[in-house]
């Protein structure tokens, strides 16, 4: 999971010292090696050798408009832990400004917001 993709589940990841769920391609890897890490993971629950060129330790941001890619990035951050990784998961919610939206992240303490503008303005990305 080394590059960036659409805020959905089974996304690829982009290598840095924070990586961003964002849509777009940042460093040039290719894109469809990461997709197909990402679902080998996903088919398998194992890590494959794409892994291995993660840092030891980083900070992964997710930003995720429900709560069940909150709970499946929260469970990716302990299956990246249970792999020996130092991470810290920080999910972020996006409501599109449906209030059903905002009271679940509310309930489960995910900071969100009503749309991509304010959440980049406010957010310190």
């Amino acid at each position: 999971l080394f590059d960036l993709a659409g805020p959905h589940q089974g996304n690829a990841v982009g290598q840095a010292e924070r990586l961003f769920l964002i849509m777009g391609h940042k460093d040039g890897r290719d894109v469809q090696l990461a997709l197909n890490a990402a679902y080998d993971w996903y088919t398998s629950g194992k890590l494959n050798g794409q892994f291995s060129e993660l840092p030891r330790s980083f900070e992964l941001y997710v930003i995720e408009d429900t709560m069940g890619g909150v709970r499946a990035t929260r469970a990716a951050g302990e299956i990246l832990r249970e792999a020996g990784f130092e991470v810290s998961i920080h999910t972020l919610g996006l409501t599109s400004g449906i209030e059903q939206k905002a009271e679940a992240f509310r309930k489960s303490d995910v900071p969100f917001f009503e749309n991509w503008e304010s959440l980049l303005e406010q957010a310190g990305l």
